[in-house]
């Protein structure tokens, strides 16, 4: 079965092979549940590529050991996570030895 899109990328219409006879159906219950499928997988190639995006603009990784810059304490750790806010700013979580995890944005972190 194939389901043709509008130009609003909803269903618009699916064909059936039956018998090497293509049938031309229109997309009401069977084209909306492949209309979610087909928007699931768009949202998440979207959501793949952000990701991409973002590895490649993020400074520091998983793993790399890192020191708190400026301010009136130091702190020493292991990047252990990096993440996006919803506001689209990027966060890191960073634990020290003791176990204590702090989160900072890339321009409070320098690596050691």
């Amino acid at each position: 079965m194939t389901c043709y899109w509008d130009h609003s990328n909803k269903p618009s219409a699916f064909v059936v092979k039956q018998d090497g006879i293509e049938i031309h159906r229109g997309c009401f219950n069977i084209g909306y549940k492949m209309y979610e499928e087909h928007q699931k997988k768009q949202q998440r190639k979207m959501e793949i590529e952000k990701n991409k995006e973002l590895q490649e603009a993020i400074e520091f990784r998983v793993g790399d050991e890192v020191s708190k810059v400026g301010g009136d304490y130091r702190f020493d750790g292991i990047v252990r996570a990096v993440f996006t806010k919803e506001s689209g700013v990027i966060r890191l979580v960073v634990e020290d030895d003791r176990g204590i995890l702090h989160i900072y944005s890339e321009k409070n972190l320098t690596h050691k």
